[in-house]
């Protein structure tokens, strides 16, 4: 176990490896300041047409000083949005169209600022406030979580199987990890998924045997937050492919380059320039953008330093017409597609598509369509106050690619420098997992997580069902929570209440005393050969690190929920069970969890 002082150096030189931005403010006043400069400098840069109305002549001052320092008022008692809306309303010379523009240009600037200024607690200008999702006042906040219902315990002996797809998505996690270092909130419910948690970090699974493209990995241990319950962690390693082994690939970047991706232009510019390095001389990249309306770049580029280029001159501006953009993205991936290839397009956005044909039904039967000819979407998240999780999450599950999302550029040089290969290049297509529990070992059973790949169990075998995918090199870790069939009768009546008798059929368990079976299923790369069917029986689980570790990060996640299913775990225990698991060699991504838990446990005080 590490110590205090062991434990204090490694948090000290993590901070030192990941400084802040060079774009932080300090404070509200900084932010003012320097916005004021800005502002100005702008203004007198711009020169007026001839027939251009004067500024009003009660007040002089121009919109954005009107906006944070009104005459006659004392710091603001009202948001920014009110403010605006006041401003918006009022008769003026100018037009109401110029009106709604400032107010739009005020809610864009302020969305992007508030998370840079240090602490993320003022929600007000000039006054601290409470903080909504994003570090941005109600008034502004726009992102969009899709609701997600936790699974109940299920009596093994009436439903023995349990069904779902692989999921590697990330973006749960470091979105989370936004909100808590970066704004200073929790972040809300419905945004925090178990799996995407476990899935961000990696495990000591052993390596698939030869001539195998998945191997599974068991253990089990007693519950933390319930000692009366076990855990049970099913892991899985795909084999590694060298770089060079890999088909060629065409990448089209689709990157959102509107007025709302202002404040994470720079941070989206080196998570593309960090993909672009690591290209071979058989890749190409076609580049496009949607800032202002839609514009192609590059078409089937393989030169890095033009791409390079291309991407370093990108700037935040304009509408978002993302559904016009995809639809060409898709064009220039037909265009330049390679057979035998990985085609795929790089969305990279806020998710906010708010011109065009954007409805989450066009777009979702646009992506499945292209799906089905080979050409698969990967999704990286940026951005903050008018997030749209639950379209970026989607897309990305339509897509049979993978959704991360990038909080830091220290983020963005992890996922596309460790995790390229894992997020590029798909080893196994729509993969399923079946867990058989034996009732005679296990009494009920819940997943945790995995809420929006939950299957049918008839659709196991189904080949025209979607499911996730898992890249190359990549791991997908779940967790199950177990009542033992040898559980005290009241630990079983609270998981699952025993039901009536049967009248027509029995529930008799067959003489075995395995624990489960696991099935996984899965298509080959290119999808054109038969399903690959595993199956693998397990007798006993023994605990191990790994399991330690999922669990650890599993109730932070079930903290920050609330979930009705967190039973004894407080930010206290959980702090304590995390520490345990540290070391002197621990890696930067169990200390970062370290951080932020107990940045969490700090915000949670009441």
């Amino acid at each position: 176990m590490i110590t205090d002082a062991q434990l204090d150096a490694q948090l000290d030189a993590l901070q030192a490896r990941t400084p802040a931005e060079n774009d932080q403010f300090a404070s509200v006043a900084d932010f003012k300041a320097r916005f004021f400069a800005r502002a100005h400098a702008a203004a007198e840069a711009t020169p007026k047409s001839a027939d251009a109305e004067p500024d009003e002549p009660h007040d002089k001052r121009s919109f954005w000083e009107r906006l944070l320092h009104p005459r006659g008022k004392p710091e603001p008692a009202m948001t920014g949005a009110e403010y605006c809306l006041m401003e918006s309303a009022r008769p003026s010379p100018s037009s109401r169209m110029a009106r709604m523009a400032e107010f739009a240009m005020a809610k864009m600037c302020w969305n992007a600022a508030m998370p840079m200024i240090a602490g993320g607690a003022h929600a007000r200008f000039g006054e601290e406030s409470s903080v909504s999702i994003g570090g941005v006042p109600d008034d502004f906040n726009t992102e969009e979580y899709r609701s997600v219902e936790e699974k109940p315990f299920v009596a093994s002996a009436r439903n023995p199987l349990s069904t779902f797809g692989a999921d590697v998505d990330t973006a749960g996690y470091t979105n989370a990890r936004r909100m808590i270092l970066e704004n200073g909130i929790l972040p809300p419910a419905d945004s925090v998924r178990v799996d995407e948690f476990l899935n961000y970090f990696r495990y000591d699974y052993p390596a698939p045997k030869e001539g195998v493209d998945v191997a599974p990995h068991f253990e089990c241990a007693d519950a933390p937050w319930n000692p009366a319950h076990k855990l049970l962690l099913v892991g899985l390693q795909a084999r590694d492919i060298p770089k060079d082994k890999l088909p060629s690939s065409h990448y089209v970047f689709l990157i959102d380059n509107s007025g709302s991706m202002g404040g994470v232009m720079d941070m989206v510019k080196e998570a593309v320039s960090i993909l672009t390095r690591q290209l071979r001389p058989q890749d190409k990249v076609s580049l496009v953008t949607y800032g202002g309306g839609v514009h192609t770049l590059l078409a089937g580029c393989g030169d890095t330093q033009a791409i390079l280029k291309a991407v370093a001159k990108l700037e935040a501006e304009g509408f978002t017409p993302g559904g016009e953009a995809i639809q060409k993205a898709y064009a220039l991936a037909h265009e330049h597609f390679i057979p035998g290839g990985n085609n795929r397009i790089v969305l990279v956005t806020d998710g906010d598509f708010n011109v065009g044909a954007s409805s989450e039904a066009d777009l979702t039967k646009m992506v499945e369509k292209e799906r089905g000819q080979g050409i698969y979407l990967s999704v990286v998240g940026a951005g903050s106050g008018n997030y749209k999780d639950n379209r970026m999450k989607m897309l990305a599950n339509k897509g049979d690619g993978n959704y991360i999302y990038i909080d830091s550029p220290a983020e963005a040089r992890r996922a596309f420098t460790q995790g390229l290969t894992g997020q590029m290049y798909t080893l196994a297509h729509d993969a399923k997992f079946q867990l058989e529990f034996n009732p005679a070992r296990v009494y009920a059973y819940r997943l945790l997580g995995y809420e929006l790949r939950h299957m049918e169990d008839a659709d196991f075998r189904d080949d025209t069902k979607d499911s996730g995918e898992i890249g190359v090199g990549q791991q997908v870790t779940a967790l199950y929570e177990l009542v033992m069939a040898d559980a005290p009768a009241e630990v079983k009546a609270a998981a699952v209440p025993e039901p009536p008798p049967l009248r027509y059929s029995t529930l008799q368990a067959v003489g075995s005393d395995e624990l489960l079976t696991f099935h996984l299923r899965y298509l080959p790369p290119q999808k054109d050969g038969d399903a690959v069917e595993t199956e693998t029986s397990v007798a006993d689980a023994r605990p191990g690190a790994n399991l330690t570790w999922a669990a650890t990060v599993a109730e932070f996640a079930l903290l920050l929920r609330d979930s009705k299913y967190k039973g004894d775990a407080t930010y206290e225990s959980l702090i304590r069970l995390a520490k345990s698991t540290l070391s002197p060699d621990t890696d930067d991504d169990r200390l970062g969890f370290f951080t932020m838990l107990k940045r969490a446990a700090e915000l949670a005080k009441p």
